[in-house]
């Protein structure tokens, strides 16, 4: 925090990050923790597209955070040409939509357009919600009960597994929702390098879907493993960081949010789309999150019945042990 405050303080000259404002994308009071961390550095704007305007050449990274409109193509067009120019994309996008309080709560598929045009870069963001064995936790009420029961809740994965790369260095769990798998189709001008997966246990679902929160999961539920969820893009002078969900990094202000490691993940991937890797490292300092061993069921019900059992068995034991000593010592004051 004082290293942040120094830079900040010090740097002149800061950089602009372009942060979409148009179709339908959060205002920036809905991430100010992004926004927060973004400022030690850069001078974040609000890029508001109008087709008659695409002088997009004085942002040193254009960061694009869940749209949910329809982009028109020009927007595409000018996109592009930024790359051309050895442009900077930082893209958190969303291909899956939840409403969990919509009655019923649904998901469905959000078109805007970024799907389409990312495969001319080699990349599929499929349309799909990831599920995960190792996930966060909701709310839910339970008939006229008052107090709500927390129950696992797999559309909100977990990430803890990360490549060895200087964005995701120290990170240990960045909580997503709703999220969508990426896949990339090999290109000798494109290199991609992935950077985050779901866990071993893990799996997708097609869109419509009906939420079921009390759905008891599982292992036959989670058939797939180490699904892409993030990575870099890099052709001759242009970058791409992309992850397919847009909802990670809209956290509200505050230092518990801001010391996260989901916007550690937002913050690093612009930091090293702009070449400045000065405090990635010391961003993701300290334990944020220690996941637990994930454990088969087998091993699971054979530690539930050792952990009744064993007690049991021991005072059995002792209480067997200590009527023999009884028993010895009263044989021993008869022959006396």
């Amino acid at each position: 925090m004082l290293t942040q405050s120094i830079k900040k303080i010090t740097t002149k000259n800061k950089p602009e990050i372009g942060i979409l404002q148009s179709f339908g994308a959060p205002d920036f009071s809905k991430m100010q923790g992004f926004i927060n961390e973004v400022s030690v550095l850069y001078k974040p704007k609000r890029l508001i597209f109008d087709s008659t305007q695409n002088n997009l050449l004085n942002y040193k990274v254009i960061a694009i955070v869940s749209p949910q409109d329809s982009i028109p193509p020009k927007f595409f067009k000018y996109l592009d040409q930024y790359l051309q120019h050895g442009g900077r994309v930082f893209m958190a996008v969303d291909a899956v939509v939840g409403h969990l309080n919509s009655n019923p709560p649904i998901g469905n598929s959000v078109k805007t357009g970024i799907s389409k045009w990312l495969k001319k870069y080699g990349i599929t963001l499929y349309h799909k919600f990831i599920i995960d064995a190792r996930c966060a936790n909701i709310q839910v009420q339970q008939g006229n009960f008052p107090i709500p029961i927390s129950l696992p809740f797999p559309y909100f994965p977990i990430i803890s597994n990360f490549a060895n790369h200087p964005i995701t260095k120290g990170l240990e769990g960045v909580i997503m929702s709703f999220a969508s798998p990426l896949e990339y189709q090999k290109n000798d001008s494109i290199k991609f390098t992935p950077l985050a997966y779901t866990s071993k246990m893990s799996g997708v679902q097609t869109q419509p879907i009906f939420f079921d929160t009390y759905k008891k999961w599982s292992n036959s539920d989670f058939d797939m493993h180490n699904l892409i969820v993030g990575g870099l893009v890099e052709g001759k002078a242009w970058k791409m960081v992309i992850f397919g969900d847009g909802d990670f990094l809209q956290l509200p202000q505050g230092e518990r949010f801001q010391r996260s490691d989901n916007i550690s993940l937002a913050v690093n991937s612009v930091d090293y789309l702009a070449d400045d890797t000065g405090l990635m490292s010391l961003r993701t300092k300290g334990i944020s999150y220690e996941p637990l061993k994930q454990l088969k069921t087998s091993t699971k019900v054979l530690l539930k019945y050792l952990n009744f059992l064993l007690p049991i068995i021991l005072v059995l034991i002792i209480g067997l042990i200590r009527s023999r000593r009884n028993h010895s010592k009263r044989n021993k004051l008869k022959k006396a």
